[in-house]
């Protein structure tokens, strides 16, 4: 019998807020500006993080030239869910002849079928003159990071 347990710690976040006018190029996600903490007090699948902590930075709304530049928001500044898991397996060895085994191996990854979620959705605007967050599905994990429960049988013949 054999079993490994893990249990991480949540990785870091990055915020970031769809679309850009900010002439990053398309490959650097922006960054909104940071006004609070984004932390609420009991997580959840639904909100893990609070989306009015953040602030839109654009250069398309007249009059706003306040907002046109890069955000405030750092890097890896909140933390996903944890992981906990179990990982098992069971085997045995037969003898068949002097030089001749079989060994039978059941393994079970994420034995207890424990859901590693992913990370949260950043935040979005449901317009372009929208500067506090208002978008729909905002701080909400919908994602696993790993698969469920994986179990497999083997045979090795070993000679």
């Amino acid at each position: 019998m054999n079993g490994i347990l893990v249990y991480r710690s949540g990785m870091p976040i990055t915020i970031t807020e769809a679309g850009s006018d900010l002439n990053t190029g398309g490959f650097t996600p922006t960054r909104p500006d940071r006004i609070a903490s984004g932390t609420v007090s009991n997580p959840s699948r639904q909100q893990w993080f609070d989306p009015q902590a953040f602030q839109r930075v654009t250069c398309n709304i007249p009059g706003r030239l306040d907002l046109c530049h890069y955000g405030s928001s750092g890097i890896g500044i909140l933390y996903g869910p944890t992981q906990r898991d179990a990982d098992l397996s069971l085997f045995k060895n037969f003898k068949i002849y002097e030089t001749l085994n079989l060994q039978v191996r059941l393994e079970a990854i994420n034995a207890f079928n424990t859901p590693f979620f992913g990370t949260p959705n950043g935040i979005s605007f449901a317009t372009n003159n929208s500067i506090k967050p208002d978008g729909s599905l905002m701080g909400q994990i919908q994602t696993l990071a790993t698969p469920m429960r994986t179990v497999q049988v083997g045979m090795k013949l070993q000679w």
